[in-house]
Formats: structure tokens, C-alpha cells, sequence
């Protein structure tokens, strides 16, 4: 049987080898590893090189252009115009997702949608997705709704693919796409290949269609704005990974999907920024257009091989519920790393933005790293009194501006504004922060014990009777969480 490698070499004539080889020449070495990678924290290695083109890239004369993309979830109520004017604008191919539709709704897909020439439209659910004649589509989905990583899915995919799969002249397949652009490419080049095994070893000829779709994985509800530039590097990614269909999401998508409640202001500027996005990236930017614009890379060969070959043996050794399991271990330390801020989202754990409030209610639809604190905020901001924040500086200033930031950025968090002020102008509040140098606060403990107030914090590592240590590496997710409790009980 074909192995991956040499599936690699010939969907998308790798030079990889080439490369290596003319390591060992030029270097005199036996073993190139040390010289194509790097060590990674928290183990595996990461490639270093990359390759230079042997042909230019051109236009494709056989290839079709990638369709514009337009996604729904909560359906306006003159979604006839939307479906009309989004048909004069280009859009090909609709995502729809499937809880959201009732029977009118569905009418008029199959009335305005499903006749028109080249049109494609897909239906997402918790657990898949489908084209809306039912047509199956193999995906992982449900490994990115637990916070999984991308050879997990693969894996799900590649046994899902294997469970469906019927001697038919077209196979599909889905991946999920965050913001890791990289990769993203690979990952659906990796689908491609597992894809094309199955298909060998099943002795079944089909063409193979690939369909990317959003990851909310790191979208967030607070700085909506920046769920833009998250549906920029998924779209992107996936046109230069080479996949068929490519979906495209309004920054307001997450909003319908997990709030269920909708917002005028917002609506048509998300859906009109999701059409432009891909018509922008496919079309303008010519990524939609040109083949495989990852050709030659010796980067994207390398982890589209580590994909391909480590979901492959995932597949063969572990059951469905076993890759679940190890999908919701991910998420959870992927969480853990959320909650010490070694995943910083801006906004969300670090530099938020006290004046945005929102007043709603979020229902889990998936996994995302930003829930839980955006949980604790909307918790915070529903109380009817908010909690004054005081800085107490000791010692002079410019030798305390990052510990007093660190301080402010920590409260935040939570939608409150933070105020500060030197030890003799400091004025009263519900929440102290005591802030001196590390060396300062045994000069000055004495004093920074007679702050009264409920609750008395202290930036740095030092411990200090009846002060709550804050500091860069811990748990803040922890300490807020037992703030909020204490003070909402209050």
C-alpha cells in the first residue's frame, strides 16, 4: 500500500527529501534533524526551513475561482432579501446551521437557493455537517467542540470517512480552521492524504472535495471586533491549504449562536463583512485562484506529513471514544493554560477593555477558550454594585509602572476600572492592591497593614498577612473566581 510519504510527494511534489539531502552534501552530516527543527516547549519539534519555488506560480486555466461564502444563524426576518441580495453579490456557497431553521426557512433555500447554478449549501449541527440534500460529509467536528487538537480530528475524520464511506463519484470531507495559519494549510493537506489512503485501500475512485469551516475555539463575546482578523486567517488559510469550499463568518456569528438573541446594529455589518472577506481574499488577493500557493515549503511538507502519518496511527489504534476522551484532555489543559494566561487572548485574560459592557446571558455552544472568563465578567456586570479598585503605591513610580499595569490589567478582567494613587493620597475602596518593589514591601509592611479594606491584594510574590498574593504565572482565573463568589454573596 501507498504510504504517506510518498501520497506527499505526489499530491504535492514535495522537495523535501531534496532539501535534506543536500544537507547531508553541503554539511557533511549524516543526520540533518538538528539542522531542520527546533525543540518546542512542551515537547515535538517544530520545522525550521523553507524551501524555494523550482516553478512560479501562475494561474490556474482548470481550476474553478473559489466561491464567496455567507454564513447564517439566527435568521433575520427578511431573509428572502439577504438570500437575494447576497445571490446578486456573489455568494456561492451558504452555511447554515440547522437549529436555527424551521420549515419557512427551509422553503426557501430549496425556492432561491438550491436551483441557482453552482450554488452550494451546507447544513452544520453540533456533531457534523452535511449538504442540505443530506448528502454525508466526514469531519471531526465534534474533537473541535471539545477542545481537541488538530491530529485528533484528523483522526475522528479519517474514522468517520472509513464508516460512511460508499463507492460514489465524489467523497467529502470537513475540517475546522482556528488562527493558527500555518497550521491550518497543513492540516487540511493532511485531510487530503488520509483521504486519498482511505480511498486506495477501500479500492473505491472518487474525486475528493473539502470543505473548511469556522473553529470558534477563540472567538470571544467581549472585543466582538477582533473576530474579524480570526475569520480572516481561517479563510485565508484555507484557500492557500486548498480547500473547495471554504466558509466565511460574520464576527457577530457567535453572538446568534451562543446568545440566541439578535442585534440590529450588528447583523448586516457581519454578514456583509463575512461575503467581503472572502471575496476579498479570493478574488483581490488572487489566494482563491493560484495552485497550490503552499508548493515547496518545507515547513508546511514536514507537518502535513507529522499530521497525516500521527492521525493515521491514531485511527488504526484508538476507538471513537477513546480520541473523545483524549480530545477533552486537550481542551482541558488547553484551558489551564488559559487561566495562568500562557494563552493570552486580548480582552478576554490580559488588556481588557472596562468600557465595553454587555448585558446577556452565554449558553455553552462548543468549546472556547474564553468562556469561563467571560462568564465571570457577565456575572460581575449583572450585580447591582460594582467593586471600587485602589492601586496603593509605595515608592516611586517609574520603578513600579509594569507592577501597577500587571495590577490594573488583572481587575480588568472583570469590567471594573481601576484606580491609583501613592500611599499618603490613597483613598478608600473595596478592593486594595498594595504595589511597592520586591525589596520595598518589608520597609513598608507595617503601613500597608493598616489599609482597611475588604478585600486587600498585594502585586508581586511576596506573602504578607491578610493580602491575597497576585503575580504573574498563577492561576487567575482561580483568584477571581473566589472574589466574584465572595462578593456576589455579599
Amino acid at each position: 500500500m501507498t504510504s504517506i510519504n510518498d501520497y506527499l510527494k505526489n499530491e504535492f511534489n514535495t522537495q523535501r527529501e531534496q532539501w535534506e539531502n543536500h544537507l547531508k552534501k553541503e554539511l557533511k552530516l549524516e543526520d540533518v534533524s538538528t539542522k531542520t527543527s527546533k525543540k518546542v516547549e512542551g515537547g515535538g519539534t517544530w520545522p525550521t526551513l523553507s524551501l524555494a519555488r523550482v516553478e512560479d506560480c501562475s494561474l490556474s486555466v482548470k481550476e474553478s475561482w473559489k466561491k464567496a461564502a455567507q454564513t447564517y444563524a439566527l435568521m433575520p426576518e427578511n431573509i428572502e432579501h439577504c438570500f437575494k441580495d447576497d445571490l446578486a453579490q456573489g455568494v456561492k456557497s451558504f452555511y447554515f446551521h440547522s437549529e436555527f431553521l424551521n420549515n419557512n426557512h427551509r422553503s426557501l433555500i430549496e425556492k432561491l437557493l438550491v436551483p441557482e447554478k453552482d450554488v452550494e449549501v451546507f447544513l452544520q449541527t453540533k456533531t457534523g455537517v452535511t449538504t442540505f440534500q443530506g448528502a454525508p460529509i466526514a469531519s471531526g467536528i465534534e474533537v473541535d467542540l471539545l477542545g481537541g487538537n488538530n491530529i485528533q480530528e484528523l483522526a475522528l475524520m479519517t474514522l468517520n470517512l472509513i464508516a460512511s464511506l460508499k463507492d460514489e463519484p465524489v467523497v467529502r470531507i470537513a475540517v475546522t480552521l482556528d488562527t493558527h495559519f500555518f497550521k491550518n494549510i497543513a492540516k487540511i493537506r493532511a485531510a487530503k492524504l488520509l483521504t486519498l489512503k482511505v480511498l486506495e485501500e477501500s479500492e473505491v475512485k472518487a474525486s475528493v472535495h473539502t470543505v473548511a469551516l469556522t473553529s470558534f475555539k477563540e472567538w470571544t463575546l467581549f472585543e466582538r471586533y477582533s473576530n474579524m482578523l480570526r475569520n480572516d486567517v481561517s479563510v485565508a488559510s484555507a484557500y492557500m491549504g486548498g480547500a473547495d469550499s471554504v466558509q466565511s463568518s460574520g464576527y457577530q456569528i457567535l453572538f446568534d449562536l451562543e446568545t440566541k438573541t439578535a442585534d440590529a446594529e450588528h447583523a448586516e455589518r457581519s454578514s456583509r463583512m463575512a461575503r467581503n472577506t472572502s471575496h476579498i481574499l479570493a478574488l483581490e488577493s488572487m489566494l482563491g485562484v493560484v495552485q497550490d500557493p503552499a508548493h515547496g515549503s518545507y515547513h508546511l511538507e514536514n507537518l502535513t506529513q507529522h499530521y497525516a502519518s500521527s492521525a493515521w496511527e491514531m485511527m488504526r489504534t484508538k476507538s471513537k471514544v477513546e480520541i473523545l476522551s483524549e480530545a477533552q484532555n486537550s481542551g482541558d489543559a488547553q484551558l489551564l493554560q488559559m487561566k495562568t494566561r500562557k494563552i493570552v487572548l486580548a480582552g478576554i485574560n490580559d488588556y481588557a477593555d472596562v468600557k465595553e459592557v454587555l448585558h446577556l446571558k452565554s449558553v455553552p455552544h462548543g468549546f472556547r477558550l474564553a468562556r469561563d472568563f467571560e462568564d465571570l465578567r457577565l456575572k460581575m456586570s449583572g450585580l447591582t454594585k460594582k467593586p471600587s479598585v485602589q492601586i496603593v503605591l509605595h515608592g516611586d513610580y517609574s520603578n513600579l509602572s509594569a507592577r501597577v499595569n500587571f495590577a490594573k490589567n488583572y481587575f480588568e478582567i472583570l469590567g471594573l476600572k481601576v484606580n491609583e494613587s501613592n500611599f499618603k493620597d490613597h483613598k478608600s475602596a473595596d478592593i486594595i492592591i498594595a504595589c511597592s518593589t520586591d525589596e520595598g514591601y518589608a520597609d513598608v509592611e507595617a503601613d500597608f497593614k493598616n489599609l482597611k479594606a475588604p478585600f486587600r491584594y498585594i502585586a508581586g510574590k511576596t506573602q504578607m498577612d491578610g493580602f491575597t498574593s497576585i503575580f504573574a504565572g498563577q492561576d487567575v482565573y482561580t483568584i477571581l473566581q473566589e472574589f466574584v463568589t465572595k462578593w456576589g454573596a455579599q
